[in-house]
């Protein structure tokens, strides 16, 4: 394979997973504005932990 299409397929695996750490971090956020103001976050902590459940090469 050549090494500009593999450094390509690289860099585009790094984007992936920092979007994906973004995603759980805006979720959390999610989840705590929903907690304050009295609300349930039953839906919003189910996807958190879907997110959270990822392969860990996603969350890395």
């Amino acid at each position: 394979m050549d090494h500009r299409l593999v450094t390509a397929y690289l860099e585009m695996a790094r984007r992936h997973i920092a979007e994906g750490k973004e995603h759980v971090g805006r979720q959390r956020e999610i989840v705590a504005k929903i907690k304050k103001r009295g609300r349930d976050p039953s839906y919003a902590k189910m996807l958190l932990h879907r997110f959270e459940r990822l392969p860990p090469m996603a969350q890395h």
